[in-house]
C-alpha cells in the first residue's frame, strides 16, 4: 500500500492543556548581550515566552528523558533550552540571565554562525527551531 507512516511528536490532548499560561505571572529578567547577541536574544526571549514551549519545558520532562544528551559529544539544543527557560522563571527584571550555555552552542545550531558577529534574528529562530524539531525526531 502507499500508505506513508506518521510520526507523532506528542499527543494531542496534552498539547490542548498547554496552549495558554495557567498562572499568569510577572516577566523575568532580560538577556544580558554578550557582544552582538541581540539577534539570539530577541529570539530567545520570544520562545521563552511561547506559552505551549514555555510549558513543555517547566514540565522539564524533555531532558530527563532526552536518548541524545548519553551520545558522548552528542548536542541537544532542547535540552539546553529547557534549563534556561526554567531560569527564566526564577529571574527578576533586576537580574537579568546570561545566555552563555545557548551561546556556546551558536556553531551548533548553525556552522556559519560566528560570535561576536551580527546575525539575522529570524534566521537563528528558524535553526533553532529546525534543532529543536530534530531533538524530538530523535527522541
Amino acid at each position: 500500500s502507499n500508505r506513508k507512516t506518521r510520526t507523532t511528536l506528542f499527543n494531542s490532548k496534552i498539547i490542548e492543556t498547554m496552549t495558554e499560561f495557567e498562572k499568569i505571572s510577572t516577566p523575568g529578567g532580560g538577556l544580558n548581550n554578550l557582544g552582538n547577541t541581540c539577534f539570539l536574544n530577541a529570539a530567545i526571549q520570544c520562545l521563552t515566552y511561547t506559552p505551549i514551549l514555555n510549558n513543555f519545558c517547566m514540565l522539564k520532562q524533555h531532558k530527563a528523558n532526552c536518548l541524545i544528551r548519553s551520545n558522548p559529544g552528542a548536542f541537544c539544543l532542547l535540552c539546553i533550552f529547557e534549563d534556561h527557560v526554567n531560569k527564566m522563571a526564577k529571574s527578576t527584571p533586576k537580574r537579568p540571565v546570561t545566555p552563555t550555555p545557548i551561546v556556546k552552542m551558536l556553531r551548533r545550531i548553525n556552522k556559519n554562525f560566528i560570535l561576536g558577529y551580527q546575525e539575522d534574528s529570524h534566521e537563528f529562530l528558524r535553526f533553532t527551531l529546525q534543532s529543536f524539531q530534530r531533538s524530538c525526531l530523535l527522541n
